[in-house]
C-alpha cells in the first residue's frame, strides 16, 4: 500500500514532520491548464532518500537497462538542445545585451542583489545615474 502523500502548508511543519532519509521539496504552481493562477500555489512535501547506491537498487526504484539508456539519451539530447539555442541565440543575445533597456534593467537587478533593501526605485534611479555618467 502506498504511503498517502501529505502537502504541508510551510516548510517549517514539514521539516518538523520529516524522518531520517526524507528531505522537504518545495512546489510551487503558478499555472493550470495553461491558465495563470491569480495566486501562487505553494506546497511542501517529504521525499525519501537513498543513503547509498546498494540501498537504491534493492529498493526497487533503480531503473533497469532500457530505462537507464533512455535517461542517458534524454540528458545527451536536452544537451544538444542546450547547446544549439545558445548557438541560435548567440547574436540576438548580444543585440540585446547592447541595449540602453538591457543596460539598465541588468544593473538594477545588480545592485538589488548587493543591496536588497534599498528597494527598485532607488535601485533605478541609481542605475540611471551611474549609466549617465
Amino acid at each position: 500500500m502506498a504511503k498517502e502523500l501529505v502537502i504541508y502548508k510551510t516548510e517549517a511543519e514539514a521539516k518538523a514532520a520529516a524522518t531520517e532519509g526524507q528531505i522537504v521539496v518545495e512546489c510551487n504552481v503558478e499555472t493550470v491548464l495553461g491558465q495563470k493562477l491569480e495566486n501562487k500555489l505553494t506546497g511542501y512535501v517529504l521525499a525519501d532518500q537513498h543513503k547509498n547506491v546498494e540501498a537504491a537498487k534493492s529498493s526497487g526504484d533503480w531503473p533497469n537497462d532500457g530505462q537507464i539508456l533512455k535517461i542517458v539519451n534524454m540528458k545527451t539530447a536536452n544537451n544538444a538542445r542546450q547547446a544549439a539555442i545558445a548557438k541560435m541565440t548567440a547574436d540576438v543575445k548580444a543585440k540585446i545585451e547592447q541595449t540602453d533597456e538591457y543596460k539598465l534593467n541588468d544593473l538594477v537587478k545588480n545592485i538589488l542583489a548587493k543591496n536588497p533593501k534599498l528597494g527598485e526605485d532607488k535601485a533605478r534611479k541609481m542605475a540611471q545615474s551611474i549609466l549617465a555618467a
